[in-house]
């Protein structure tokens, strides 16, 4: 009986640590609310702003509630991303031409676009300490991309930042989780509520210059090509 009761003991003690590990939310769709700033390292100048990063499958998207601008971008076929840039307050859409990405690249394009970071700079850096249990696991790093002095808080069961820190010599920019949206139904509304913008296709924009919209977007300069699915740096 007393060897049944440790059996038992230790049985249910590695039930307990399994399930502090496991984190019952998915990764591939959530809502993280950041808060973001960008300072000089002097202090004499600071920009605060919000960007919240949509995620549902293959779909991912940037929120900047200031410029009333979401960038969202869907991995339409083999090595093919596209951008589609909406703009809130007008309920319109610029579909830009779906771009290849270069062998080899395709996963770290879509790692910054869905998680901020990638992998490949994860892994440039320390592992200092591992906190928390379940989806609250926190691996803290600290270290160096290139030049840069980079302090980073990662949620490896949500594949989220929680907080990262990049300094250079002249300013510091860091990122702050403030709070997630975890509602599946939640997260594909807001994929769905751009869905119903009235979209243009950025190569039928120099046909449609009496439109508006779309003459106050050639001057701000989103009708133009980019190389958006290239660019691994976040806005």
């Amino acid at each position: 009986m007393r060897n049944l009761l440790v059996l038992w003991l230790a049985f249910s003690g590695s039930q307990l640590l399994a399930s502090d590990l496991e984190c019952e939310l998915s990764a591939e769709v959530v809502g993280a609310h950041y808060a973001r700033s960008v300072a000089d390292t002097d202090g004499t100048q600071a920009n605060t702003s919000t960007l919240t990063l949509w995620r549902y499958q293959r779909r991912v998207a940037h929120q900047y509630a200031e410029a009333g601008r979401t960038d969202a971008w869907a991995r339409v076929a083999d090595k093919q991303i596209q951008l589609t840039r909406f703009f809130d307050a007008d309920q319109r859409g610029i579909e830009y031409e779906a771009e290849l990405v270069a062998d080899g690249l395709e996963d770290a394009v879509w790692q910054i676009r869905s998680q901020l970071v990638t992998a490949d700079q994860i892994a440039q850096l320390d592992l200092i300490d591992t906190t928390g249990t379940g989806c609250a696991v926190v691996e803290t790093y600290a270290g160096r991309w290139g030049d840069n002095e980079v302090q980073l808080e990662w949620l490896p069961n949500r594949d989220l930042v929680e907080r990262y820190s990049v300094s250079s010599t002249s300013r510091v920019i860091e990122v702050v989780l403030q709070s997630t949206t975890d509602s599946v139904d939640a997260v594909v509304a807001q994929f769905s509520l751009r869905d119903s913008y009235k979209l243009t296709d950025n190569a039928d924009i120099g046909d449609n210059e009496t439109d508006p919209f779309l003459l106050r977007m050639i001057n701000l300069g989103f009708a133009e090509s980019h190389s958006s699915a290239r660019d691994t740096h976040t806005h």
